[in-house]
C-alpha cells in the first residue's frame, strides 16, 4: 500500500550517528518483516492471531518512527487466543484508516488499541479526532475489508462509529475455514 511504501525511506538519517545506525537497522529489520508478511499474504488467507500481530508489531514500528510522539499503541491479546485464526491483513487497512482520517500531532497525539474480548473477538479502537479538510470517505477500506472477511469466514464485522471513538470488532475463529 502506498502508506508501506512511504515508509522505505525514513527521513532523518545520520550516517555518523552510531544511534542513528542502530536505528535504521531495527527500522529496516521491521520493514523486511512487514513487506514478506504483505508478499506472503496472496498464498495465504488464514493466519493466527500470534502471525497478525507479529506483522502489526513491526507495522506500528514503522508508524512509530514516522510520526514520533505523536502516534502511539496498545496491543494486548489473550494468550489463550493467539492461536485463533483471522483473514490476513485484516488489522492492516484498520490501523492505515485511523491514521488517514484522524489529526495526529504533538498537541493531540492518536491512540490506537488492539485487544481481544471475551467474546473471542478482536478489537481495533481510536478515539475520533477528524482532520478539518477531511471529507468523509468512501468507506471502500471497510467495505473490502467486511466482504473479505464475510467470504473467507462467514461471519461479519461490526463497525461502531460513535461521536468520540471509532471501532472495529473482528470475529476470531477456532479453526481455520479452507475454501
Amino acid at each position: 500500500t502506498g502508506a508501506i511504501l512511504a515508509m522505505a525511506s525514513k527521513p532523518d538519517f545520520d550516517p555518523n550517528n552510531p544511534l542513528d545506525y542502530s536505528q535504521n537497522l531495527t527500522y529496516l529489520d521491521e520493514l523486511s518483516n512487514v513487506f514478506r508478511y504483505i508478499l506472503q499474504s496472496n498464498k495465504k488467507e488464514m493466519v493466527t492471531l500470534a502471525e497478525e500481530l507479529q506483522f502489526v508489531k513491526a507495522y506500528t514500528y514503522l508508524l512509530g518512527v514516522r510520526y514520533e510522539g505523536k502516534l502511539f499503541f496498545s496491543i494486548q491479546a489473550a494468550p489463550a487466543l493467539l492461536l485463533w485464526h483471522l483473514p490476513i491483513l485484516s488489522i492492516l487497512p484498520l490501523i492505515e484508516n485511523a491514521v488517514k482520517h484522524n489529526v495526529i500531532s504533538k498537541q493531540y497525539p492518536l491512540q490506537i488499541d488492539v485487544y481481544t474480548t471475551k467474546e473471542n473477538q478482536l478489537v481495533v479502537s481510536n478515539r475520533v479526532q477528524p482532520k478539518v479538510e477531511e471529507s468523509t470517505g468512501s468507506g471502500i477500506g471497510l467495505k473490502n475489508l467486511w466482504g473479505r472477511y464475510r467470504m473467507l469466514t462467514g461471519k461479519d464485522i461490526q463497525i461502531s462509529n460513535r461521536k468520540e471513538y471509532f471501532k472495529v470488532t473482528l470475529p476470531l475463529l477456532n479453526k481455520p475455514i479452507h475454501s
